[in-house]
């Protein structure tokens, strides 16, 4: 089986899925905005975009989504939240959160490296 370590892109589509220890993801989302914070919460909540869950006996977080022609955040529940999330006070949508969510992203690819949790088998 093949690792890879970055993003691996199909025509204008591109899919991922990081798959990290909970207490990184949470110490990386807690240094970031109090609306991030909710909405991504809100997606574990309400989606599968975001789950804490036991992998191998350890605490592990994963969040995947797909953008370009195939935008997860498009229909369904996550759209609704990301509206929700972004509307600003003035009643217009703001697209800050959706750079926030790819800024915590990227956090959490450079943080992947050093969370060497899978086995390796030596041969």
């Amino acid at each position: 089986m093949k690792c890879r370590n970055g993003f691996v892109s199909n025509s204008s589509s591109s899919s991922f899925v990081i798959l990290t220890k909970a207490e990184t993801f949470d110490r990386v989302l807690s240094k970031e905005s109090e609306n991030l914070q909710a909405f991504v919460k809100a997606l574990e909540k309400k989606t599968g975009i975001v789950e804490h869950s036991k992998i191998f006996g350890m605490d592990m977080a994963k969040i995947g989504y797909a953008f370009g022609d195939t935008d997860t955040f498009e229909y369904g529940p996550q759209a609704d939240l990301l509206q929700e999330f972004s509307t600003n006070d003035d009643g217009d949508e703001d697209s800050d959160l959706r750079n926030e969510l790819s800024e915590f992203v990227d956090k959490l690819r450079g943080l992947q490296a050093k969370d060497r949790f899978l086995y390796e088998e030596e041969s």
